[in-house]
């Protein structure tokens, strides 16, 4: 009977110390946890701060649903409430310029190309949008199509840049050249 008494003690012995053991690793885990959701905030700070900093507009297509996420400062860059668009693509591809489009098109469908590198997956296409109140705005819009190892691209996440102000500054300078040869 001492001897197993013994053995129960040394058994009991053996699971406290793994209890503690499982105790201490789990109080390390939720540190890291704790960790790393607090980074994980202060990054997301940190982008959403540059994005509204930037004055872009964003946009987030996923392209197996079709599905456009087009943010409200995105809307707001061509007149529109955040309510008042569609957050799709024919909402999105819509307020592209009628001659701007095919060129558009070519820019998007070779960024998602299954075949691209990565190199390739980059999208930068300046273009003319319409504005709600029928006016054009120049964009540079910018992007990158997001693929796992080996796959097609499943997303695309993009800036879109008002560079109208610029656009007329250079028209304005293409004018004077004009004039002037």
């Amino acid at each position: 009977a001492r001897s197993q008494r013994a053995s129960w003690e040394v058994r009991l012995a053996q699971l406290e110390r793994r209890r503690a053991q499982q105790r201490a690793a789990a109080s390390r885990a939720e540190v890291s946890r704790a960790a790393a959701e607090a980074e994980l905030r202060a990054s997301e700070e940190r982008c959403a701060a540059a994005l509204r900093g930037s004055q872009d507009g964003m946009w987030d297509w996923d392209i197996g649903s079709g599905c456009v996420e087009l943010s409200p400062r995105w809307k707001s860059m061509l007149g529109f409430e955040a309510h008042e668009l569609a957050d799709d693509l024919a909402g999105w591809r819509s307020r592209v310029h009628p001659d701007d489009r095919p060129a558009f098109e070519r820019s998007l469908a070779q960024a998602t190309a299954a075949h691209a590198a990565p190199d390739d997956a980059r999208f930068e296409h300046e273009m003319r949008m319409l504005h709600k109140d029928g006016s054009v705005r120049w964009v540079l819009s910018r992007g990158v199509a997001l693929r796992r190892a080996g796959a097609p691209p499943y997303r695309m996440v993009g800036q879109d840049t008002d560079v109208t102000p610029i656009r007329r500054v250079l028209d304005v300078l293409q004018a004077v050249a004009d004039g002037t040869a």
